[in-house]
């Protein structure tokens, strides 16, 4: 108990507010991949899981996320995205530079999960 280093994960509590943000990302992820939502609406709270999910793989020693997972996941944001991006354009270059910034967070989170799936 307690802490064993100085990092600031590498102790009690900051590991239990770690996995805390771990769960709530994987519920709201789950939760949509289950779901039958299908609106662009949709998309915002799960992307900000996936920016939140990188933000954590990245500083604090891999994904949690499967590759299968984070490969439906991609393929499902996008598909909606492209569906209804051109509905919810409020200028020209929008539907163009978010595709960008969704495709970016979600080639991340593939990338990261691919990392920690492939044996050492």
């Amino acid at each position: 108990m307690g802490s064993w280093g100085t990092g600031v994960f590498e102790n009690d509590y900051a590991q239990e507010v770690l996995e805390e943000a771990w769960e709530l990302t994987d519920r709201e992820i789950s939760g949509f991949l289950e779901s039958d939502r299908v609106g662009i609406e949709d998309l915002d709270q799960v992307i900000a899981c996936v920016a939140i999910e990188n933000a954590l793989s990245e500083g604090c020693g891999g994904s949690r996320r499967e590759l299968d997972v984070a490969l439906a996941l991609q393929k499902k944001v996008l598909a909606i995205f492209d569906a209804e991006a051109e509905e919810f354009s409020r200028r020209p270059s929008w539907p163009s530079e978010r595709r960008t910034v969704l495709a970016a967070a979600l080639e991340r989170m593939v990338t990261l999960a691919k990392r920690t799936s492939e044996p050492a």
